[in-house]
């Protein structure tokens, strides 16, 4: 299972870094971010997972989405 982890975290930074639409990357860096969050709790280590999941997933992809919707304007 943690295989299939891995290859989604790679998926989604490739997917990242070679689409089109700036939306679409940071939306996938999200996602990236929980994948990466899940391997982390299976490592045993909840503390930097919970981390990622706070400041990696949700922040940091809210804040890139408001400031692309500030450029775009």
């Amino acid at each position: 299972m943690l295989e299939v982890f891995y290859v989604l975290l790679i998926g989604f930074a490739v997917a990242a870094v070679m689409t089109e639409r700036p939306v679409r990357g940071a939306i996938y860096l999200g996602v990236f971010s929980m994948a990466s969050a899940f391997v982390f709790l299976v490592f045993s280590a909840p503390d930097v997972a919970l981390a990622e999941v706070i400041i990696g997933s949700t922040l940091s992809t809210i804040l890139y989405l408001v400031a692309l919707y500030k450029y775009v304007d």
